[in-house]
């Protein structure tokens, strides 16, 4: 049973009795609430008691976790796990840095990165996501890094779309609460077994580009017409080539090796910036989807920009 301990224990000074390591691709918020629930303790409590003197100037839970961890945070995780700080530097999504985008400072948005979710807007496609199946199949549940990826909308592996609600309650998923004595496996508000969803799979050409782009980012570059480009420049331009579509209205596209033009199409449409955090997956995944086949080829990104007489200027006065 997860314990009630009061919160006037400070346990600054301590070590953590239980140390389980950081899983493959596993995020700092997943291994802190699983150090957290391996001591039978719920994840915010834990946290209160290990992190009582840090917490007055800096709330771990109300920040970005994944992204923001300065230095004197990491070495108080190393000395409380015995494990070195580089190894819990590869739980940071700042692991992607001069991969994604050159800077991730935590404070604002990064471009390419699920915001955590809002408490205020609960339509927002925002926060953690996940593949129930993923789920299902490990020995220890836990949240990967690249589910937190704009464009890793589809599980790769198991070819569906990823969740992040829980689909009997509707709440997002927030992994410093409990349910009880369950695990994060479950819904922190109702205690639905998210390993529990089905869901249809989807054809495996849809995958391609989402596993293109993966490879993109963990290489840390690309070719494209024979010419070398690195993947931070390469995801600039797909982050322009995204607003162009979705923000401009320009949505005529033509297949490759076809003339018919044909529209690309949302469920939603909404003129704001931060348009990504509005968009369900599918919608996210469509946006994904034809950007990378706009950038696949010299000819269809030709024709992108003749169908829609976009103007070299317009194409990169952003970027």
């Amino acid at each position: 049973m997860i314990s009630h301990v009061t919160r006037f224990q400070n346990l600054s000074g301590e070590k953590f009795f239980f140390k389980p390591f950081p899983l493959e691709d596993e995020l700092l918020s997943s291994w802190l609430a699983r150090v957290a629930h391996k001591h039978n303790t719920k994840t915010t409590s834990f946290t209160n008691m290990h992190f009582k003197d840090y917490f007055k100037h800096y709330p771990i839970w109300q920040r970005d976790l994944d992204i923001w961890a300065p230095t004197k945070l990491l070495d108080i995780l190393s000395y409380k796990s015995n494990f070195n700080i580089e190894m819990i530097s590869k739980t940071l999504l700042t692991q992607y840095e001069g991969k994604l985008v050159k800077k991730m400072s935590g404070k604002t948005h990064t471009s390419f990165i699920q915001s955590r979710n809002s408490t205020f807007n609960k339509n927002r496609n925002m926060g953690l996501r996940y593949c129930p199946y993923c789920l299902k199949e490990d020995k220890i549940p836990y949240f990967r890094k690249k589910w937190r990826l704009s464009f890793y909308t589809i599980c790769a592996k198991h070819h569906v779309f990823l969740q992040n609600t829980c689909i009997k309650c509707n709440k997002h998923i927030n992994l410093s609460k409990n349910y009880k004595d369950k695990d994060f496996s479950h819904c922190y508000s109702c205690g639905y077994n998210l390993k529990d969803i089905r869901l249809n799979k989807l054809p495996i050409k849809k995958v391609e580009n989402v596993k293109e782009y993966l490879k993109i980012l963990n290489d840390g570059y690309t070719y494209r017409n024979n010419i070398f480009i690195p993947s931070v420049e390469y995801f600039k331009l797909i982050k322009q080539i995204n607003k162009i579509i979705y923000l401009w209205n320009k949505r005529k596209f033509k297949y490759p090796n076809s003339e018919n033009i044909s529209t690309i199409n949302f469920k939603l449409n909404i003129n704001v910036n931060n348009y990504e955090d509005l968009l369900d997956v599918e919608d996210q995944f469509n946006l994904y989807y034809y950007s990378y086949m706009i950038t696949n080829s010299p000819s269809s990104f030709k024709k992108f920009l003749t169908v829609n007489k976009i103007t070299n200027y317009q194409l990169y006065k952003d970027i």
